[in-house]
């Protein structure tokens, strides 16, 4: 098997194992991505409701271990768009950590016209 596979084998058994230990009162909660959608026609917003359709490995295993937690009685998944912050190895090909590194280094940037459809979600 691959790398990838075995890996998201790996975290998948990892949450079975929490899920297993948990006591059914206790909450647990699974910080997801929205990678899970896939391609979308562009054309609505996406919802919960929306069927996951992951395009990637790293989609596919994220969709493998939301529904793996979301077996536990008290289980709840937040898809969250981009979450942000500092890293130790920091990702500059993200754009809102590109962004920021611009503004650190005194670049303005413009605003242009437009809606935000994917809110980034910042972690300190």
């Amino acid at each position: 098997t691959s790398r990838p596979i075995r890996s998201a084998s790996r975290a998948t058994t990892d949450l079975e194992t929490i899920g297993e230990a948990a006591h059914v009162r206790t909450r647990l909660i699974y910080p997801n991505t929205k990678s899970g959608y896939g391609q979308t026609n562009g054309t609505s917003f996406v919802t919960e409701e929306d069927p996951l359709r992951p395009i990637s490995v790293y989609g596919l295993t994220k969709v493998a271990a939301e529904n793996v937690v979301l077996s536990h009685p008290n289980a709840v998944a937040l898809r969250l768009a981009t979450v942000f912050g500092p890293s130790p190895r920091m990702r500059f090909d993200l754009l809102v950590n590109d962004l920021t590194a611009k503004l650190v280094k005194g670049f303005v940037l413009g605003a242009a016209a437009g809606e935000l459809y994917a809110m980034p979600v910042p972690v300190p």
